[in-house]
């Protein structure tokens, strides 16, 4: 990698304005170890750090072709990176010296580790039993789930700034519809048909990927979250940080760095990967994965960590906006939060045990600072993270996932999170297992499968609402499995009493090629339509007419259960 590319400070334009964020450190811990929900505490502050946010506008593309040729050394840099971070993984290398520490508080000390040999890990009766999709067009329990609207974007977006590991996350307003992708961003405003490419020709330099985005309709903003490209240091190691954008025409842009020394002096060379974000009614929350000793051989995984901050004063640019934080150990493989958290926000993760599957579930009310969380034993699966879709190894989509959760809800009832899940396990497919939890005391009722025996299916993304679930996937075809190549489903899954899931699914986007390498992912995303109870936009990702990444197509999907 080349300094003089990722030492380029991330957007760095004119027009810094001096607002602080004040960073309130978890410190200390309480909670009955008798039962298996403990309690964190978040005492006083205990320093400061300064978050400076900084314009950035962004303007339209009037011809995508004429910004071609000058990504090409850019594109270069980013590939080398993916390769990176696909050689490190998403939380798979750990500290070996901290293999006997469970979840740990993190303050400017060393803080007491938490004891949880005592916890009571139960397992509740399995009430639920496996729904498996049928293998045709219209799947599921009626035939009113309609496409609206399919739309490729392959001709508005550059073709060298489409990556296999493309990622692509939309929110809407009324009138604006923003997509993002790795490196991308694109809009329709008023009319869904009329895509044009938002210009972040001079800005490329520094976004690393994993872009995710939030519509906060309270405040009419656009809240848009990005990995950083990492900046090697004078030891050889690399370092980087997120960026959080507020915009409320997504041209106009108030942006925030955050890194790991912001939060901890200590965590010097460190790098954050993998950033996501969710709401609840007052808060948004960030998690990260938080790595150290980052070289170009691999890195130690320190855990994942999560940041909330009031999205209020955050949309209004206040001067002051608090900053609390907690932060895992490399146990905790990956924060993933609940789309649909209303004054309690949820996330889960599975926990590493050697002998038992667990999952964590974390509860954050919006009045509190103490944090609940919740041990559950779940159904066995199977966790090797040995996926394979094709029996040529060289061009698996599969190939590049894990299992880590990948999306979660909560309804009025229920607390339920999906994760990817390789072959095996009496299971003869790549498909999508779950688990669900009673939301009023994060009992355990039993698991929930997205499952075919002619189909893989991966990347599951949820969003609920009522007794609804919304979900997008890909997913490809079992008999082809020599060429094997990724194509999109989109569903509605129906919740009943106790939790069981009956999914309502149909082949959304149909791809015609394998990708080139072992690569795809890491998510899509779907969200309901502002105006229409029954209505969800989706995205999706395929191949078209080639192997290589610059025949990705990103789509924009609109679909529902119509009346």
């Amino acid at each position: 990698m080349k300094k003089a590319l990722f030492a380029l400070l991330v957007f760095s334009i004119s027009g810094i304005f001096g607002f602080l964020f004040e960073s309130n450190y978890l410190d200390g811990f309480s909670g009955d170890q008798n039962d298996n929900r403990s309690n964190h505490t978040i005492l006083s502050n205990q320093s400061t750090s300064n978050l400076k946010p900084y314009s950035l506008v962004l303007g339209t593309a009037s011809s995508t072709m004429d910004n071609v040729s000058s990504y090409a050394e850019e594109s270069v840099e980013k590939e080398m990176f993916f390769e990176l971070e696909e050689k490190i993984g998403e939380g798979a290398i750990e500290d070996s010296s901290n293999s006997n520490v469970t979840t740990k508080l993190y303050s400017s000390g060393n803080m007491p580790e938490m004891d949880t040999s005592s916890t009571n890990l139960t397992i509740s009766p399995n009430n639920l039993n496996p729904i498996h999709i049928e293998p045709t067009v219209e799947l599921g329990i009626n035939n009113n789930l309609s496409i609206l609207n399919k739309i490729g974007l392959n001709t508005v977006i550059p073709s060298d700034q489409l990556y296999y590991r493309n990622e692509p996350s939309v929110a809407k307003s009324d009138d604006i519809t923003l997509l993002v992708g790795t490196c991308y961003m694109v809009r329709a405003i008023n009319e869904i048909q009329n895509w044009e490419y938002v210009n972040l020709r001079e800005k490329c330099n520094s976004i690393g990927g994993d872009m995710d985005l939030l519509y906060d309709d309270r405040n009419v903003n656009f809240i848009w979250s990005m990995m950083n490209l990492p900046i090697e240091t004078d030891n050889g190691r690399y370092t980087n940080n997120i960026s959080i954008g507020v915009s409320k025409d997504t041209s106009n842009w108030e942006m925030y760095d955050l890194s790991a020394e912001m939060l901890n002096a200590d965590w010097t060379e460190n790098l954050f990967d993998y950033p996501q974000i969710s709401f609840s009614d007052k808060f948004l929350y960030i998690s990260v994965n938080r790595f150290s000793n980052f070289t170009a051989e691999g890195a130690t995984f320190e855990g994942p960590l999560v940041v909330r901050v009031d999205r209020d004063l955050l949309s209004s640019g206040s001067s002051t906006i608090p900053m609390s934080y907690l932060s895992s150990d490399s146990k905790n493989r990956v924060f993933t939060f609940v789309n649909g958290a209303q004054s309690t926000m949820y996330w889960g993760t599975h926990y590493t045990d050697p002998t038992i599957d667990i999952i964590r579930i974390y509860q954050w009310k919006d009045n509190s600072n103490v944090i609940n969380w919740s041990d559950n034993v779940v159904n066995n699966w199977n966790n090797s993270d040995q996926f394979q879709c094709s029996l040529d190894i060289r061009f698996d989509w599969c190939r590049s996932s894990d299992s880590r959760i990948t999306t979660g809800w909560i309804n009025q009832d229920t607390v339920g999170f999906l994760w990817n899940v390789p072959i095996g396990n009496g299971f003869k497919t790549v498909h999508i297992e779950g688990a669900v939890f009673d939301v009023s005391d994060l009992s355990y009722l039993g698991p929930i499968y997205l499952t075919n025996p002619n189909l893989h299916i991966s990347y599951g993304n949820v969003y609920p609402k009522n007794n609804t679930l919304a979900i997008v996937t890909a997913y490809s075809y079992v008999e082809n499995n020599e060429t094997s190549y990724p194509n999109n489903l989109v569903g509605i899954g129906y919740i009943s009493q106790g939790g069981q899931v009956t999914w309502n699914m149909m082949s959304a986007v149909n791809g015609t090629n394998f990708p080139y390498t072992n690569e795809w992912g890491d998510f899509y995303r779907v969200i309901p339509q502002p105006e229409d109870n029954n209505l969800w936009s989706g995205t999706a990702l395929v191949l078209e007419g080639g192997v290589d990444s610059h025949h990705i197509v990103p789509y924009y999907i609109e679909f529902g259960a119509l009346p």
